[in-house]
């Protein structure tokens, strides 16, 4: 099911999220339009919206896992921005710990999903 976040609740939700990794790498080419968005919906992580400022595309996304103990879900954000000249990607990503032992083992896990499906459009 794609979960929709308005604006302003995503807002709010960025403001408490306690836990925040950061990731970049470089893109091989410049992106194609809707590609990046295309690609990480395979993963069921969803584009609230887009923009571009000069020379900088911004993306922010949201996915939300199940969490296999029981019938939570976990919310994950991420703010990526693309640098059209130096084809640089740059990716915060952000959680609640809500409570976890250790929050930064969900995080990584979802980084890395972002990784593996992003790996054909960028540099190693």
């Amino acid at each position: 099911s794609n979960p929709s976040l308005e604006p302003e609740e995503y807002e709010r939700r960025w403001q408490r999220m306690d836990i925040t990794k950061l990731w970049g790498s470089t893109l091989k080419s410049a992106l194609a339009s809707g590609e990046l968005e295309e690609l990480l919906k395979k993963d069921h992580i969803y584009c609230m919206a887009s923009g571009q400022k000069e020379d900088v595309s911004k993306f922010y996304f949201y996915a939300e896992q199940r969490l296999r103990s029981n019938s939570d879900t976990r919310l994950f954000m991420v703010e990526c921005s693309v640098t059209m000249k130096t084809k640089h990607i740059a990716f915060v990503f952000k959680t609640e710990s809500s409570g976890d032992k250790n929050p930064l083992l969900y995080i990584e896990s979802f980084i890395s999903i972002v990784r593996n499906r992003i790996k054909s459009i960028i540099v190693d």
